[in-house]
């Protein structure tokens, strides 16, 4: 499975038991501004306000800390369905009120509607999680294909091997073959008459330019 640094960030947390309520990963994964001041918020189209005494939080990168929401939602769903881990229903929790900042202090509606359905939420990790991981982040489907590659082309490197050791082998022998028996050797016949009728020696006299042939 192709998984992206931060997928992997997430599923290595969810082993160690981090990050597995979406408070946990809100906070550390986007830099919230704790605010514990009393402030006047605005509520409302019309701009009304309230004073309330609980704190705020405002996220450094409200746009980023969006993006990897929808990646942990999306991952948690996508590892639920193949069994890697749990999500079950637990006590509501507290909210996690999320304002945004500018020239008023508005609550954030896209980052709250996206987080309170999670509140109540909270990943188990199943033992597959941890296997998974250990498999380079591969399911059993891609592990077994994986392997079938690798033992395929490490049978094929070793079939390479095989033949170009054959190649030299053969190479070995010719040129052994060619040096035992095509070497020029001098040979002292001192009885004539010891070899088969069906032999045929050549005697080279130092003072004769052509060999005697003698045929018995």
């Amino acid at each position: 499975m192709v998984l992206s640094d931060l997928q992997k960030l997430i599923i290595n947390a969810f082993i160690r038991g981090n990050y597995i309520i979406i408070e946990d990963f809100i906070r550390d994964i986007s830099k919230l501004k704790e605010d514990k001041s009393p402030h006047n918020i605005v509520i409302g189209e019309h701009g009304g306000s309230i004073n309330i005494g609980m704190p705020i939080f405002i996220p450094h990168d409200r746009v980023l800390l969006l993006e990897k929401l929808n990646v942990y939602f999306m991952l948690c769903a996508k590892l639920e369905q193949l069994g890697y881990i749990h999500i079950s229903t637990t006590t509501t929790r507290k909210p996690l009120p999320i304002f945004k900042e500018d020239t008023t202090l508005r609550p954030d509606k896209d980052l709250n509607y996206m987080i309170i359905p999670y509140l109540s939420k909270e990943v188990t990790p199943l033992p597959s999680l941890k296997e998974f991981v250990d498999n380079k982040f591969m399911t059993p489907e891609e592990h077994l294909l994986y392997s079938e590659r690798r033992d395929r082309k490490t049978a094929q490197i070793l079939t390479v091997i095989i033949a170009f050791l054959s190649i030299l082998v053969s190479i070995f022998s010719i040129w052994f073959n060619y040096k035992t028996y095509r070497t020029e050797r001098v040979v002292t016949i001192r009885n004539q008459n010891a070899f088969p009728e069906t032999t045929k020696v050549i005697i080279l006299k130092p003072e004769q330019e052509t060999p005697n042939k003698i045929k018995h």
